[in-house]
């Protein structure tokens, strides 16, 4: 008989310092960051369909906009926006053309080719060493990665700055995701409406374009939201780009707009001649 995974426990350490405190644990205010399981890495959303944890949070951009039946989502702050190159001496500009660099999803695979054609993105897994002809194992290569909800690790040789190296819709914005029957240990965790604001623009940008890479970042300045998107091709030698500006309090409308925007100056032909329209998923408040 195979034995149930043990549960684990709530117990949540705050890396944004933004985010309110909630009682997890035993009566205990402890603040919250991404839930870590120490012997799996981070923890998967079948740990939350199964009932092995009650809850995490995370960037939202890992997470899909899944009914609200199966998850519920609440946005909580903003982490840190940007990517981290890790492993690297030098910076991403001062690389030997043909050096390879990890990029681990289709979106940073597009912007390397965009910003640095001479290097070659590879499609692996981080951290895999190179192994040499006479056996001997190589330093892996320099890896791209959001910077937040990870650590900050010191091998980073670079920041990419979110002007032009645009975030992906929700990355960075920390959501609370459990399930429904857990929404007791949650009822003290506050929705942060500027943070919601931002996401909710962004995966409204996001969800209009699956046939290529939508890259999106959207910005508070009082009681505006400015929304700057990029529609790229896979292949990134094509780009549409647009920015909106709109009243924070509809944030879905202000992202409508940009895509419409984005679709008047050409983003509908980035679209592969074999692809066939697919129904987005809706996201639960």
């Amino acid at each position: 008989m195979i034995s149930p995974r043990p549960r684990q426990d709530l117990a949540l350490d705050l890396t944004l310092p933004s985010l309110p405190a909630a009682s997890l644990q035993g009566g205990d205010p402890s603040p919250l960051t991404a839930l870590q399981d120490p012997a799996r890495g981070a923890v998967v959303l079948g740990d939350l369909l199964d009932g092995t944890v009650d809850g995490v949070v995370t960037s939202a951009c890992r997470i899909p906009e899944a009914p609200g039946e199966l998850l519920i989502q609440r946005t909580v702050g903003l982490g840190d926006r940007r990517d981290v190159v890790l492993g690297a001496e030098h910076p991403l500009s001062r690389l030997t053309a043909g050096a390879e660099v990890v990029a681990p999803d289709l979106r940073s695979v597009a912007l390397l080719r965009a910003h640095h054609p001479e290097l070659v993105p590879l499609r692996r897994n981080a951290g895999t060493a190179k192994v040499c002809r006479d056996g001997a194992s190589a330093e892996a290569p320099p890896e791209i990665r959001p910077l937040w909800p990870d650590p900050t690790v010191e091998s980073a040789g670079e920041l990419l700055e979110p002007d032009s190296w645009l975030p992906a819709p929700g990355q960075g914005v920390a959501v609370l995701v459990y399930a429904p029957e857990a929404g007791h240990r949650f009822r003290d965790v506050i929705l942060d409406p500027g943070a919601d604001a931002v996401l909710r623009a962004e995966r409204a940008v996001g969800r209009a374009f699956p046939f290529a890479v939508p890259l999106v970042r959207a910005q508070l300045f009082g009681e505006w939201l400015s929304v700057h998107g990029v529609v790229l091709a896979p292949t990134a030698d094509r780009a549409v780009r647009a920015r909106v500006r709109g009243d924070r309090a509809d944030p879905v409308g202000v992202g409508e707009r940009l895509v419409e925007l984005l679709v008047a100056r050409g983003a509908d032909l980035l679209r592969p001649p074999e692809w066939t329209d697919r129904v987005p998923r809706t996201v639960a408040p």
